[in-house]
């Protein structure tokens, strides 16, 4: 499966919906279920890889201090009820060590991004936030999901959304709504 993708200077790639549900939909198994958590929760594929059943709690995961990016403070990643399933049922499988395997070992970041052919794992991520940005959700409300702790982030790897006249267009006529 070869996709080009809808963006790619650097930052800014990220993947249309009819792409990542082309890629949900012709994945299958171990390379599915983590690619579905990417896709559908905007987590750093590390996050991904890292995951452990001792990190949910209900329909989220929280990573101490000592194993979130940065270590300032908890990550925090909500999931939708999609992912609520998938996690559980892997926690159930797998109550110890990493829930995402590549067949029975942890996934590494080369292992994920070799089966990744033609899009990176971190272009879900983006995408997670592109489309959450073109569809109206607040951008503080995006940042808080994706982990980022002010607005900055998203202001400058998410730029590439004001070239984007549809989106523009669809801002102008619920302002003067």
């Amino acid at each position: 499966m070869r996709l080009p993708s809808a963006a790619s200077r650097g930052d800014e790639a990220y993947l249309t919906e009819d792409q990542l549900a082309r890629i949900l939909r012709d994945t299958e198994g171990d390379l599915h279920e983590i690619l579905t958590f990417l896709a559908r929760t905007g987590a750093r594929p590390k996050e991904a890889r890292m995951l452990e059943a001792r990190h949910l709690f209900g329909d989220k995961v929280i990573f101490p201090k000592s194993e979130s990016k940065g270590e300032r403070d908890q990550r925090v990643i909500h999931f939708p009820d999609e992912v609520v399933a998938l996690v559980q049922r892997l926690r159930l499988k797998r109550p110890t060590g990493p829930l995402f395997l590549n067949g029975d070992k942890p996934w590494t970041a080369k292992a994920l991004a070799e089966r990744c052919n033609g899009f990176t794992p971190y272009q879900l991520r983006h995408s997670f936030a592109t489309l959450a940005i073109l569809r109206g959700v607040d951008l503080q409300t995006i940042a808080i999901l994706m982990g980022h702790s002010n607005l900055k982030m998203l202001s400058k790897v998410y730029q590439h959304i004001q070239r984007c006249d549809q989106h523009l267009r669809s801002g102008l006529e619920r302002i003067v709504a």
